[in-house]
């Protein structure tokens, strides 16, 4: 999909990724230089390519998404099929990843087709901000053939703590980047921003957290 360009090109804009704005409203390019734990991000990349095969979830498919990994050469250990056990026992978190969560989702009422987009591409130019990125997971809600609605799940790895006690805190901390992420959709599919809800999706907690929209 494309994008409209300034007449004087967008080169020398600022640029950021959505998961540069964690935590805050402005891109700081001091944050690229944070030291990662790679540890948590080797772990973290590795359920993010597990969810990447899941296109609509059934409990009863665990070992074939895991399969998928096997068959694009990704190592992976008994604590990713474990993940993914616990994962199935949270009914409410699972069901954003089923097409009954988008038949009841107000802003896709009325479609009648749907499509799952994984690490779909993103580009667009928000507060100045060229901004580029990689969207986890997007369905997309088409009505005679045209694009009408838009919904992001970005899925974490978090730990929320005892009783999720942590949970508010982890969405205000992110809610910059899911912004920036229904700014950009918004852009590329030439919907109204209104119609691109986002949620995010503790995988490993087993709890969805919706963002309430904050339209400008």
């Amino acid at each position: 999909m494309g994008l409209n360009r300034s007449s004087g090109g967008v080169s020398s804009l600022p640029t950021a990724s959505p998961s540069s704005l964690e935590g805050g409203e402005h891109f700081q390019a001091t944050g690229l230089m944070r030291i990662p734990d790679q540890n948590a991000l080797d772990y973290g990349s590795l359920v993010h390519q597990l969810f990447e095969e899941i296109i609509w979830w059934e409990a009863s498919n665990c070992d074939f998404y895991l399969e998928q990994l096997t068959q694009r050469r990704i190592r992976w250990n008994s604590s990713l099929k474990d993940m993914l056990s616990q994962f199935a026992a949270f009914p409410d978190a699972a069901k954003v990843l089923t097409k009954q969560f988008y038949n009841d989702l107000p802003t896709f009422q009325g479609v009648t087709d749907l499509q799952v987009k994984v690490e779909l591409p993103v580009t667009a130019i928000v507060n100045g901000n060229l901004i580029r990125g990689f969207a986890d997971r997007i369905v997309l809600g088409i009505s005679h053939g045209k694009i009408v609605a838009a919904d992001i799940v970005d899925f974490k790895t978090d730990n929320l703590g005892e009783g999720n006690t942590l949970l508010s805190g982890r969405v205000e901390h992110y809610r910059p980047q899911l912004n920036a992420y229904r700014e950009t959709i918004a852009q590329m599919l030439k919907v109204e921003l209104s119609q691109v809800t986002a949620r995010l999706l503790f995988v490993t907690a087993g709890v969805h957290a919706d963002l309430e929209l904050t339209d400008k």
